[in-house]
């Protein structure tokens, strides 16, 4: 708030060469002995450059996060995968169990095809149904199927 100045009685302009200062006197740099000024700028200096460091590998992880979470969702859309682990492992494990079946499976029928047949035998049918896989070989008399059987149980 201001008032006029006759309001003051005891004004007066301001001299310093009036007033008694005191004789105390208060040291600023109470520890400036411990370190020196050049010391604390090189102190001040590194932790800058450390800052600097960290801000940017901080940037670069989440660059390198970013780009993985894009190939993430690519993935899952290329191979049309399910939002949770629960739903995708299902899923393996189904795939897994169709692979080791058609596995076995291809290793039967190749066993069949690189079997030894006598000149007149041959494979005429090689048929799966209902997890049953069935073979017909032509030529084989009654009772010599006992060398074909003996070949298979080996």
């Amino acid at each position: 708030m201001l008032v006029p100045i006759e309001w003051f009685s005891e004004y007066d302009a301001l001299n310093l060469e009036a007033k008694e200062l005191s004789k105390e006197s208060v040291k600023l740099q109470q520890y400036g002995h411990i370190v020196k000024n050049s010391s604390l700028y090189t102190i001040a200096g590194l932790l800058m450059a450390l800052i600097i460091l960290l801000v940017g590998e901080s940037i670069i992880r989440s660059e390198k996060i970013e780009n993985i979470t894009a190939e993430k969702e690519a993935l899952f859309q290329r191979y049309k995968l399910k939002s949770t682990i629960l739903q995708n492992r299902s899923l393996q494990n189904k795939y897994k169990g169709i692979y080791t079946k058609q596995s076995k499976l291809r290793e039967y029928i190749s066993y069949f095809l690189s079997m030894h047949l006598t000149k007149n035998q041959h494979i005429t049918l090689i048929e799966y149904r209902k997890s049953l896989l069935i073979v017909n070989i032509s030529g084989v008399r009654a009772g010599g199927s006992e060398s074909i059987e003996k070949t298979l149980q080996e």
